[in-house]
This record gives C-alpha cells, sequence and structure tokens, in this order.
C-alpha cells in the first residue's frame, strides 16, 4: 500500500533525534516543559496549561531545515503572531505562496541533512560487525529521577545472526531463553 503511494519506508533507532524528526521535536517539546514546569513538573494540569502556547510557538516558527513555519507549509500563509503589536518589526512583503511549497521545503531539508551528515560523519570511523560478534545494547529505560542512575546502561551480550547492510546497517540478533525482549 505504501509503495502505491510512493511513501519510503525508513527505519530508525529510538531515542535517536539527529536522523528522526518526531524525536527531534518532542526533545523540543520536553525542553520546553521543563523551562516552564521545573517547579511542578509532576503535575500535568502544568503541562495542559503550557501545552497549547509550546504548540503555538512550534508551529509559527521558522525551521531552519526548510525555511518555512509549519503553518505557511500547510496553509499557505502565516498567521500574525501577538508579539508584532508589542514590537516593531521590519515590514515583510508576503510572495504569493508557491504551488509546490512542499517540494521547496523537502528539497531545503535534504539539503540541510546532507549537510548535517558531512559535518557529523567526518572523520567517524564506525564498526563493522560481522555475523557471530557478540555486542552489548543500550538500554533507553524511562524511570523516576530518584532510580534512574542505579539502571544497567547496557544490556546482553547478544549474538548477531545477521547483518542487514542498508545505509543504516540493521542486525538480528539472537536473545538468550531468559532475556527480554528491549
Amino acid at each position: 500500500m505504501m509503495e502505491g503511494l510512493k511513501i519510503k519506508s525508513v527505519h530508525t533507532s529510538g531515542y535517536h533525534p539527529e536522523s528522526n524528526p518526531v524525536e527531534r521535536t518532542n526533545r523540543e517539546i520536553g525542553r520546553l516543559l521543563r523551562t516552564y514546569c521545573h517547579k511542578q513538573h509532576t503535575n500535568r494540569l502544568r503541562w495542559l496549561e503550557f501545552g497549547w502556547n509550546i504548540e503555538f510557538w512550534i508551529n509559527h516558527t521558522t525551521h531552519s531545515s526548510t525555511g518555512y513555519t509549519p503553518q505557511y507549509i500547510l496553509f499557505g500563509r502565516n498567521t500574525p503572531l501577538s508579539i508584532t503589536k508589542l514590537v516593531a518589526f521590519p515590514k515583510y512583503e508576503a510572495t504569493d505562496p508557491a504551488p509546490d511549497i512542499i517540494q521547496i521545503a523537502m528539497k531545503k531539508t535534504q539539503k540541510q541533512a546532507q549537510l548535517r551528515n558531512k559535518y557529523k560523519d567526518k572523520d567517524k570511523a564506525f564498526p563493522k560487525y560481522e555475523a557471530g560478534m557478540k555486542i552489548l545494547v543500550k538500554e533507553n529505560r524511562l524511570s523516576s529521577a530518584e532510580t534512574h542512575k542505579l539502571f544497567l546502561l547496557y544490556h546482553g551480550p547478544y549474538q548477531i545472526c545477521e547483518v542487514h547492510e542498508t545505509i543504516l546497517s540493521r542486525y538480528a540478533i539472537r536473545l538468550e531463553p531468559s532475556a527480554r525482549i528491549i
């Protein structure tokens, strides 16, 4: 079905904001919630109080990867912000939205990703794993603030059964009977 709609399935590792824009957005939302709710981090009503503002500002902020706001990409226009009533910004003449704004934003995003990868991967040596090797897998457990330092960082060892060579290598590992799936 996805091939028929020309949708490419891409797999990324969990908790890896560099390769997953949803994780990147979640990290930003978490940062903003920590900023506003740090004194009452367990009070979910406090989260809701700021949630709408956070959503509004994320949707109305120009993203460096696309050069546009999500508001503009989805609706072809920017909503005037309340801060413009308080601060005199230079006049900006809006051009007619291009009919292919999504294509333009996608090209800018791809170009930014290539630039990021060029610098991120510069002088890095990536390990090559082979079938039969044993590895440890890093865990990203959610925990309470009191106990997070007590958790083990890695689980295993696991034996690699197969190596699937793709842009990002994927590995099939053998779990011991007593091991849990992570």
